[in-house]
């Protein structure tokens, strides 16, 4: 079974009371793999029917974790589709997220990554098309999910967040490999893109299944080439466990070092294990955007 096929789809809807964005100056950015976030439907080109669908205490449990995280955008990843998406936020944070983007990427399963934001969503680009080498430079591969790249406008400076979802690690040397080939691919995609754009500030977030001691972490950290800030380097190393299950850091958000000046500090939510909807936590960065206009990337 090949890709499905499809455009970007941005939902914009009316925001409420509730969805206040924070006060000018700060910006709170985040990423969470929130888990199955399933349906009940079974769609016939993917093989989604051996996945239950999320139920309403556990749907709780991740609005209530948003809820407290306050972000003003938020990257996800395993949502199954923009219909789930949307009855999630309406029903259990409505009004929260106002603007919402999921592309169908490449996932036999149907796990997809999303970004929900309180600022508007200007523009999307997809890379589930993209084909790179596997690490023996002979065979290609695509992104397992996808890397997606969604462009906010937050007052008057815009802002780029891309997130993605490595291959899991289950299947030995392969899975590596294909894992490893994702990490540089997104590495030469967001060089490429974000040098059309000087000075543009940017995340790179998501569940890249992998730590960052390993080769996929050291394409984006290793300091002696081209490399990304770690949001979560101020962490103490016991207490950087962000999938509690196998007590590993998995999720990223990165940022580059020119946005150093603004970065105010970088967490992982905290939860009790009977309050997590996910088997993996929030986690989150703060910056402080000057209180002067900027030009438009």
């Amino acid at each position: 079974m090949g890709p499905v096929q499809s455009t970007p789809r941005v939902v914009s809807a009316p925001p409420q009371e509730s969805a206040q964005a924070r006060p000018a100056g700060t910006f709170r950015v985040a990423s969470y793999n929130v888990e199955n976030l399933f349906d009940a439907v079974d769609d016939p080109n993917r093989k989604d029917e051996t996945t239950p669908p999320k139920d309403v205490e556990a749907m709780r449990k991740l609005a209530q974790a948003l809820r407290k995280a306050d972000a003003d955008v938020v990257a996800l990843q395993e949502v199954e589709n923009i219909e789930i998406l949307e009855h999630f936020l309406e029903e259990h944070l409505p009004g929260m997220y106002p603007h919402r983007v999921l592309v169908e990427g490449n996932d036999v399963r149907g796990i997809d990554v999303a970004v929900v934001s309180r600022h508007p969503i200007v523009s999307v680009e997809s890379h589930k098309d993209n084909e790179f080498k596997l690490p023996d430079g002979k065979k290609t591969t695509t992104f397992r999910r996808d890397l997606l790249r969604a462009d906010l406008q937050v007052g008057a400076y815009p802002f780029s967040i891309y997130t993605s979802h490595f291959k899991a690690q289950g299947g030995g040397q392969k899975a590596d490999d294909v894992r490893l080939a994702e990490a540089r691919e997104t590495r030469r995609i967001v060089q490429e893109e974000m040098a059309a754009w000087p000075g543009r500030r940017y995340v790179v977030t998501g569940d890249f299944n992998d730590t960052p001691d390993s080769a996929v972490g050291q394409v984006f950290l290793d300091d002696g080439q081209w490399h990304l800030e770690d949001a979560l380097a101020g962490v103490p190393s016991e207490e950087r466990i962000t999938h509690p299950v196998t007590h590993r850091s998995i999720d990223y958000l990165l940022f580059p070092d020119s946005m150093e000046s603004e970065f105010k500090g970088g967490g992982i939510q905290s939860l009790p294990r009977e309050e997590r909807g996910s088997d993996h936590l929030l986690i989150y960065a703060d910056f402080e955007l000057p209180q002067t206009s900027a030009k438009k990337g």
